[in-house]
């Protein structure tokens, strides 16, 4: 029986500045480049056609992760980000953001048809049926210290948010906004998600307390949260 292969991430074995040149973007909004070596380097913030410097912070078998330290030729298709915690160590909602929509796009048209290379199925060009900003319907977000976040980029912390410009503007102001006013009563760990209704769930020790809300899109959430207000305060006393 051949020995076991670890796989699980090694210290890098150096950690000196490489310079890589990125091709494309993998499915995950990593930009890929490789080493001398032919090892496969996975670069967050990176955009294909860039020539970047990085430094390797995960080794595995087959690949590497690496932090972007600086972009010494930026792609054409490298844009300013609508949000400013779209960032590599910050939010990790939104990783293609510092790409055009054009690119995006066409990074999804690869990953469709690399998906589908063994089918024999002709890949149709990819459409936007959205715009760029406000559209997003769904989000989960986290009370971390009495503020409301979403979930950081390859990590279990969480990000305190203010905004978020991919948000309906409508779920923007029940989640972000009247949502705020919350957090505080609900505690550390608890979470306020969105996905064709609102729930707000709050852990107490071996169990857990669930409450459901519809969320019309006609209803203002603060009308539907009220009077629930002296119940949550009586829970969390």
């Amino acid at each position: 029986m051949p020995p076991a292969v670890n796989t699980s991430p090694q210290p890098p074995a150096r950690t000196a500045a490489t310079r890589l040149t990125l091709t494309e973007l993998a499915a995950g909004g990593e930009a890929v480049g490789r080493r001398d070596d032919g090892m496969v380097v996975f670069v967050p913030g990176g955009a294909p056609g860039e020539q970047v410097e990085v430094r390797i912070e995960e080794s595995r078998k087959g690949f590497a992760r690496a932090r972007l330290l600086q972009v010494l030729s930026p792609s054409v298709d490298r844009v300013d980000p609508a949000c400013p915690l779209a960032h590599p160590e910050r939010c990790g909602g939104c990783p293609l953001m510092h790409v055009s929509r054009a690119a995006q796009l066409r990074a999804k048209q690869a990953w469709v048809q690399r998906a589908l290379r063994q089918t024999g199925a002709e890949v149709l060009p990819i459409l936007a049926p959205t715009s760029e900003l406000g559209y997003r319907v769904r989000a989960r977000l986290v009370v971390h210290d009495g503020r409301l976040g979403f979930a950081g980029a390859r990590s279990h912390r969480s990000v305190a948010v203010e905004a978020c410009p991919v948000m309906d503007p409508l779920l923007e102001d029940a989640l972000l906004g009247q949502g705020r006013r919350l957090a505080p009563l609900l505690g550390e760990g608890a979470t306020l998600e969105h996905d064709e209704k609102l729930a707000i769930q709050k852990a107490f020790h071996s169990r857990t307390l669930p409450s459901v809300l519809m969320y019309p899109s006609d209803t203002r959430w603060s009308d539907l949260v009220a009077p629930l207000l002296p119940n949550l305060l009586e829970i969390a006393s």
